[in-house]
């Protein structure tokens, strides 16, 4: 029985596929069952009209992707079949078979970004005319969009270029991150490098320190008036129809509008000038951190009123379900039946961000022959993730990292203590009672200017009893642990 095999072929628009399944059985279990249950699967996936044919033999046929038998097995030794027909649909689309890598907190990339075509689409389709804002809360994974993003629009040959600006402190900081990110990309586009203070940019696969050495001379050069630098900047870049995807655009500006307002209200007006000329660029500025509520407060809305917004949602319920499935085998254990509806049920809407963060606590306690069971996956959530091996999964979170003012972080603390300790929701007017019990009296009528951007921030929605957070985990790491979202940890 360990030397048979079972292949699917199929037929498809690229050529012949087949799917090679090693019959080695870790649960002893009759063949002719498992071949029963195998062959279910993959008819009920047929019935599509798709032609498939099966056989087994002693080795795989040649150019088969071969996988184990236990690839498609439960914990408990009953046939995943769903994972079967996955699989079917991956070669039907003349996709290799891919095992998912858990990674939390780093861009998630290649077939590992599951549930986001839709919005892909909606990004390209804006871009092709329009600029765009891509909104959501922190970790809902704005920035692996982006690449997604960016990698259409190269596989379409339109200049674009991803580029992170949160670690710009200012204007000038802006045009060097804009200048450095586009000239890694189009290194020798002669209408960018015909701009005096980037003729001598170091090549593309220069070493990191030559670069850091390119943008800080650049920096030196344009500081008494990067303005000028600026605006040839984005001249350049509209001659070759650049798509700018700036990402963490908005901890940037908020961190300018701290000290420098009427320098953000210059750039905004400048980039807005650049979206809209005859020869413009397009542009897709990300990022939650209040963008919304800040700019309104700063009068800015001018200056954003032409960005289309998009909404980043958490995953569909059966994308959730995937995708947890697939993180545990993708950590080299089994999943019991329930274990995917598990790790739903305990992290709530499916964020990508805290399943992959419950699938790397729940590999790290367990073993390879550890069946993951549903118990296991509420321990790793109860003990792990909300306990002080979280503490690097929420970190991100912490508000004392936030450019939120001083004097409104304890308010903006205690606003999201209380609706965490109560799910079922806060009305408005409690939590401004609140706000105003934490401030100066001459800073009450800032509750609106704060109160969206926890909203934007902390993923607060509104539902029939008053306002909750509709972050599950985020929810119950913040009623476990108090106000650790204004304080060092």
């Amino acid at each position: 029985m360990s030397d048979n095999y079972l292949s699917y072929r199929i037929t498809t628009p690229a050529g012949p596929q087949c799917l090679a399944i090693h019959l080695r059985d870790p649960h002893g279990r009759p063949q002719h069952q498992r071949l029963r249950a195998l062959h279910a699967a993959a008819n009920a996936w047929a019935r599509k009209g798709l032609q498939i044919r099966s056989d087994l033999s002693i080795r795989p046929p040649s150019g088969s992707d071969v996988q184990e038998l236990v690839d498609y097995l439960f914990a408990d030794g009953s046939e995943n079949g769903p994972r079967l027909q996955r699989h079917l649909s991956m070669l039907l689309a003349n996709r290799p078979l891919h095992r998912y890598t858990i990674r939390p907190g780093s861009p998630v990339e290649g077939s590992d970004l599951v549930g986001r075509e839709e919005v892909v689409a909606a990004l390209l389709a804006h871009l092709t005319d329009k600029s765009c804002h891509v909104r959501a809360p922190r970790r809902y994974g704005k920035t692996c969009i982006l690449k997604r993003v960016e990698q259409e629009l190269q596989k379409q040959n339109v200049p674009c270029a991803l580029i992170d600006v949160s670690e710009c402190s200012s204007a000038l900081w802006f045009f060097v991150a804009v200048a450095t990110g586009v000239m890694d990309r189009f290194g020798t586009r002669p209408s960018i490098e015909s701009i005096e203070e980037l003729k001598d940019w170091p090549p593309v696969d220069c070493e990191p320190l030559l670069r850091a050495e390119a943008e800080r001379a650049l920096a030196i050069t344009i500081r008494t008036n990067p303005w000028h630098f600026g605006r040839r900047l984005l001249a350049a870049l509209a001659d070759v129809h650049m798509t700018l995807l700036l990402d963490e655009f908005s901890v940037f500006l908020r961190e300018v509008l701290k000290d420098h307002r009427d320098e953000a209200r210059r750039l905004l007006r400048m980039l807005a000038e650049a979206r809209r000329s005859t020869r413009r660029i397009h542009m897709a500025l990300a990022g939650s951190a209040g963008l919304t509520a800040y700019v309104r407060f700063a009068g800015l809305e001018q200056e954003l009123k032409d960005l289309t917004p998009i909404e980043i949602e958490p995953l569909s319920n059966q994308e959730g379900l995937v995708l947890a499935e697939e993180l545990i085998y993708g950590g080299f254990r089994l999943p019991g039946p329930g274990a995917a509806s598990e790790m739903l049920a305990v992290v709530g809407p499916p964020v990508p961000y805290f399943l992959h963060a419950l699938a790397n606590e729940i590999c790290s306690m367990t073993t390879e022959s550890t069946p993951i069971t549903a118990s296991v996956v509420r321990h790793a959530y109860r003990e792990r993730l909300l306990g002080s091996s979280g503490n690097f999964y929420f970190r991100v979170y912490r508000l004392q990292n936030q450019t939120y003012p001083d004097h409104l972080r304890s308010a903006a603390s205690s606003i999201l203590s209380m609706v965490a300790r109560h799910p079922q929701g806060v009305p408005e007017n409690t939590l401004r009672d609140l706000f105003v019990g934490r401030v100066a009296e001459s800073k009450h009528d800032q509750f609106e200017e704060l109160f969206p951007c926890l909203q934007e921030d902390y993923d607060l929605i509104e539902g029939p009893e008053g306002w909750m957070m509709r972050c599950k985990a985020l929810r119950d790491r913040l009623a476990l642990s108090g106000a650790w979202l204004a304080e060092e940890e």
